[in-house]
């Protein structure tokens, strides 16, 4: 386990892990099997696919975006994809994940105290609730797995200082997704500042949506969850 995740990681993002890192990488791998027999966080559980599924699909991001020093969000985040994988990658990193399943909070609570992470907070609400008692906090807000892009847009965008960047982990259907979040982007006052384009033996295409927060949301967003679903910006 210990050669085939260091080599996984130098080959694919010329990181040599650290001892530590590898540690905990493998103290993560176990915990949420283990866990997993008791709640539904991953229907992925063999090792060698949560190591290319999971772990390397969460740090690619890592090759196309600065996350040192942030202060970030994850929407959703379950099992703690994708922001436990890159806090131990990149251990500056300052992380809420804001979580709405009681169940997968203690996961991460037990999670992040086996791998010794500090500045990781878990908040178990929803997220348009939470956005309205954490207005332009952070720099970035990660997505990975949870919605349609117009969905996660409006659901990020109040959270972010202005300047700030949403980050979607999409598929090949990226283009389209785009196109339906013209109103979205409109409306939040948002830029699409690129997406970045990763060809995963086990995705197929794999993008990374960046948006850029260009001014203040204005205090009617988020809507409701309901709203939100219902009527798309």
């Amino acid at each position: 386990m210990k050669n085939q995740i260091k080599d996984l990681f130098l080959q694919n993002l010329e990181i040599d892990l650290s001892e530590t890192q590898i540690k905990q990488f493998i103290t993560y791998y176990e915990f949420l099997v283990k866990k997993n027999q008791e709640i539904n966080l991953t229907a992925i559980t063999k090792w060698e696919d949560v190591l290319n599924k999971h772990f390397l699909d969460c740090a690619l991001l890592i090759k196309y975006y600065d996350l040192n020093d942030k202060n970030i969000l994850d929407i959703g985040a379950g099992a703690g994809f994708p922001s436990i994988v890159l806090k131990i990658l990149v251990p500056s990193l300052k992380v809420t994940i804001v979580e709405s399943l009681l169940k997968r909070c203690n996961f991460l609570d037990e999670l992040i105290v086996l791998l010794d992470l500090s500045f990781v907070k878990i908040v178990n609400e929803r997220a348009e609730v939470f956005a309205t008692k954490q207005t332009e906090v952070y720099d970035c807000v990660l997505s990975r797995a949870v919605s349609t892009l117009p969905v996660i847009l409006e659901l990020s965008t109040r959270y972010l200082k202005i300047k700030g960047d949403i980050i979607a982990y999409k598929s090949q259907k990226h283009e389209e997704e785009l196109s339906l979040s013209k109103g979205a982007i409109q409306h939040l006052f948002l830029r699409h500042i690129d997406t970045f384009l990763e060809n995963e033996q086990d995705f197929g295409v794999r993008a990374f949506m960046i948006f850029k927060k260009m001014k203040q949301t204005p205090n009617i967003y988020p809507r409701s969850y309901n709203k939100i679903k219902k009527q798309p910006l």
